[in-house]
């Protein structure tokens, strides 16, 4: 099923930015939305039809809640709607660390991973800071928080399929980096051209991840 869902975001992906690359925005809002929906349909309709234990609850949330980010990222020169989607990713960074705790933890590694993790984030804060204006310099730390937290419950979480989801928790913070350089740092087509791919690659692991639960 994985292999399905994975062409048909990758396909889905691949026009988005061929047409953000023409300027067809609204064209590629339509295609972007489709790429996001191979993510999470397959996620609820799971969840709909009896696998409804905690871990499994939780990682259809985060990826409802990546949903509505994507989609309200589609105009994304409008300020309110930016700061809605930043919301959204928020939660849904915090929706997969709850599931990942729910599938336990590897106490002994978790204190090295958190130095680690937080010290990548504050780099990324002191990198990002002299750009940032207004509310974003209590929005972006936050959300910096709020992806440090998974990244560090994904690196420690003892679920069976944790080598998806490293990898997939991984590839989303990544992806965050080149949308924090496009809104604050340098705009540029090549942002996107990098981090979309990287941000649907995240999401395609941790929806393998649960397809494999």
């Amino acid at each position: 099923m994985i292999t399905v869902w994975a062409f048909l975001c990758t396909l889905a992906c691949g026009l988005t930015l061929w047409l953000q690359n023409k300027q067809q925005s609204a064209l590629a809002g339509m295609f972007k939305t489709l790429a996001s929906l191979c993510f999470f349909l397959p996620a609820l309709w799971l969840v709909i039809n009896g696998q409804r234990d905690l871990f499994s609850i939780l990682l259809t949330l985060g990826f409802a809640l990546s949903f509505t980010g994507d989609i309200l990222l589609i105009k994304t020169s409008d300020k309110q709607l930016f700061l809605s989607s930043l919301l959204a990713f928020l939660l849904a960074h915090l929706a997969y660390s709850w599931a990942f705790i729910d599938a336990g933890i590897k106490r002994y590694d978790l204190m090295i991973t958190a130095v680690v993790v937080m010290a990548a984030m504050i780099g990324c804060y002191v990198w990002l800071f002299r750009h940032l204006k207004g509310l974003m310099k209590t929005a972006v730390p936050a959300y910096l928080a709020a992806i440090g937290l998974m990244l560090i419950t994904a690196m420690v979480t003892r679920h069976p399929m944790q080598q998806l989801i490293v990898t997939g928790a991984v590839l989303f913070a990544l992806s965050d980096l080149f949308v924090a350089r496009q809104r604050f740092v340098s705009p540029g087509f090549n942002n996107r051209l990098i981090g979309l791919p990287l941000y649907y690659a995240g999401q395609l692991f941790l929806l393998s991840a649960l397809l494999s639960a």
